[in-house]
């Protein structure tokens, strides 16, 4: 005979709910009204995921790349 789960107090699912919501949180950026550039700027350079967008802007990118963005009003350089 299979064996059945435990099923979880309210207080353990409240607490799983709270441990995911805090990872998440540590992971969110707010782009206010940049959220288009970003949008832009990620198609341009073809990175499918906004985390690993993040992660190259984060590291410089390629060196002393820089990419126009037509239609946004200005070209943003990433470090060199």
């Amino acid at each position: 005979m299979a064996q059945s789960r435990k099923k979880q107090t309210v207080f353990q699912v409240y607490e799983n709910k709270r441990k995911a919501s805090e990872k998440r949180n540590k992971t969110r950026v707010y782009l206010g009204d940049s959220f288009p550039q970003w949008r832009a700027l990620k198609a341009l350079t073809g990175i499918p995921t906004d985390a690993s967008f993040a992660g190259t802007l984060d590291t410089g990118g390629p060196r002393g790349s820089s990419v126009p963005l037509h239609g946004v009003g200005y070209t943003w350089s990433l470090r060199s």
